[in-house]
């Protein structure tokens, strides 16, 4: 089946965040609640585990990574869960969860749910995410998100601001948005994976996750820079720039359709074409591609729409081009220079004085 876009609404962001937007300057931004940087186990901090069965399966840290190997190509299963909240302690009122995952293992013909997985079990939902190195994949097997590069890590993401209506997102992609009314007492997240199965098993089939976070939804996170800098990029040093690094005061998400680009001169404006998180980086960083380029000569600016209002206060502009040279000028000569301008306008008031005679 074709990918599925669903179309952007706003239960991404809380009531409350949009009650808020004319005082926007104090709406909290997405708070982060708990965080799996991969730089330990996470069978250390998770509090359910299922762990891998060596010598079928092998799982270690590298490099602020927690990889898992399939030596003879699959077929055992492993588990972490992670307690969003636990009865009798209530849920959080809202929940966004986002997670970093590659494999090496394209899509099976023979299973679309025996490679990577991700649980989100929140309040009435209930959704696994099924994740092959090529292929993203709903519970259900009947919508897929292909093409991917094959073991490249990827951003998921989850949303939920009521706990019955949600939506998930790869690379900014939202590809699944439903309402569920399940009624759960423990609400949890967990990674998870199999690694094929006899049919399709492949030599040294291998997972990677980078990390696991949660927290609850708001709005209105503020920009503070960008990579490369607001202004003149040299193209030189920059060539084809298609992409860039926003930094937010607090974390956040941006959505392709949560930006605006525009161009200067009235010329085709880039497309967004997909955000996603840095590997091994900050919740408040976020990358930002687009197709094509940015055009030479002119200036691009992106608005991005965080509840912040106007939105506008969230730009960033790029002109593709050298900044212009101002000659350097030393201490004499700005002295030189200053005495001129004094002489100069010592004879132009002289010059007025006598026509006023």
């Amino acid at each position: 089946m074709s990918p599925t876009r669903c179309v952007k609404c706003p239960t991404g962001r809380l009531l409350l965040g949009a009650l808020l937007a004319a005082i926007a300057d104090l709406c909290p931004a997405d708070e982060l609640l708990f965080r799996y940087e991969a730089d330990v186990h996470p069978a250390v901090v998770a509090s359910g585990s299922n762990p891998c069965e060596p010598p079928t399966c092998l799982d270690s840290v590298e490099n602020g990574h927690y990889v898992i190997r399939w030596p003879s190509g699959g077929g055992d299963r492993f588990a972490h869960g992670f307690d969003v909240a636990r009865f009798p302690a209530p849920p959080p009122p809202s929940l966004w969860a986002e997670w970093r995952f590659r494999s090496n293992r394209p899509m099976s013909p023979f299973c679309f749910n025996c490679d990577g997985q991700f649980l989100v079990q929140y309040r009435g939902t209930d959704e696994i995410v099924n994740m092959y190195g090529d292929t993203t994949v709903d519970e259900s097997g009947g919508i897929y998100v292909t093409s991917h590069s094959l073991n490249e890590f990827r951003t998921y993401r989850y949303e939920s601001a009521d706990g019955t209506h949600f939506r998930i997102s790869v690379d900014g992609f939202v590809y699944y948005e439903r309402d569920e009314f399940n009624n759960f007492v423990t609400h949890v997240v967990s990674l998870r994976g199999r690694g094929g199965s006899s049919a399709d098993a492949i030599p040294n089939a291998e997972n990677a996750w980078d990390f696991v976070r949660y927290g609850t939804l708001s709005s209105g996170e503020r920009l503070v820079s960008s990579d490369p800098a607001s202004g003149f990029v040299d193209p030189q040093q920059y060539p084809g720039l298609d992409r860039f690094v926003v930094t937010f005061d607090t974390p956040c998400y941006v959505y392709p359709a949560d930006i605006t680009v525009q161009v200067t001169g009235g010329g085709p404006a880039p497309v967004v074409t997909k955000t996603r998180r840095l590997d091994n980086d900050e919740p408040t960083r976020l990358e930002i591609f687009v197709e094509p380029p940015m055009p030479l000569g002119e200036t691009t600016t992106f608005i991005l729409d965080t509840g912040l209002t106007p939105p506008e206060t969230n730009t960033v502009s790029f002109t593709l081009a050298p900044a212009p040279i101002i000659p350097a000028t030393s201490h004499w000569g700005l002295l030189v220079l200053t005495l001129l301008g004094l002489t100069a306008g010592t004879m132009i008031a002289r010059a007025s004085l006598r026509h006023l005679r």
